[in-house]
């Protein structure tokens, strides 16, 4: 009899303060031209922290300069941040804003890099130097693993999923307060207050199968837990100070 390999997981790493829950899901009136903006801001924040703690071969840690080929172009392509015309357009306006443009950070503003490839080039021979300040960001700060196998496409639920990566204790559930959603989560949307958002957001991710529980409760808040661990287990409560 043929034993038939399920294929492992593929999975990333995130830090607290490379992924970018400031970022609106959509651009707003005031915006500048190269405001960080959408989801694929989020999920290059994935990718990049991923290719350098993984230490990819597109990664030059000596040079600090990540090279937009081989690992890059094979996650790019599994979350679609590289799929066309738009796609590419999108990459080209972020790279020019990590150069640009200030990133928050909790004590004020960084820049993500320090000079980027910005001839005509086709992407996978353009690189990044990443600058110092944002690579201290992904090596001071604790890691958490992320499955790029089965991100919802919704930037909405996108931040739940990774939100409940970054602050979920082992072993326990994380319940996160509705005042404490509204204060982590973008301010560009009226899902914010609307329970019905956050109800379809925790149907659709519990139809990932990414091996997480989700559960939202109108005036209770958001639930989630590690399919291993279940829904009700001990729970630790995120709170904003």
């Amino acid at each position: 009899m043929t034993s038939i390999m399920k294929p492992q997981p593929t999975l990333g790493w995130i830090t607290v303060p490379t992924y970018p829950l400031f970022a609106p899901y959509k651009v707003m009136p005031d915006s500048g031209p190269r405001a960080f903006v959408g989801k694929t801001v989020r999920l290059m924040s994935m990718i990049i922290d991923t290719l350098i703690l993984d230490n990819s071969p597109c990664w030059d840690a000596s040079t600090r300069t990540l090279h937009f080929n081989g690992d890059f172009q094979r996650y790019a392509r599994l979350t679609n941040v590289v799929n066309g015309g738009h796609s590419r357009s999108s990459v080209d306006q972020l790279l020019e804003s990590y150069l640009l443009e200030p990133w928050p950070v909790y004590d004020g503003e960084i820049r993500v890099a320090e000079n980027i490839e910005m001839h005509d080039l086709p992407l996978s021979q353009r690189w990044m130097r990443v600058s110092e300040d944002y690579m201290r960001l992904i090596t001071d700060y604790t890691p958490h693993r992320i499955s790029f196998d089965h991100l919802p496409q919704a930037g909405f639920a996108l931040d739940l999923y990774v939100i409940c990566c970054l602050y979920t204790p082992e072993g326990q559930r994380l319940h996160i307060p509705e005042s404490t959603l509204w204060e982590l989560l973008p301010q560009d949307s009226l899902r914010r207050t609307q329970s019905r958002y956050y109800e379809a957001a925790a149907r659709q991710l519990n139809a990932l199968g990414n091996g997480w529980e989700y559960r939202y409760e109108r005036d209770h808040g958001f639930d989630a837990a590690r399919t291993d661990t279940g829904i009700d287990a001990p729970g630790s409560v995120l709170r904003i100070a």
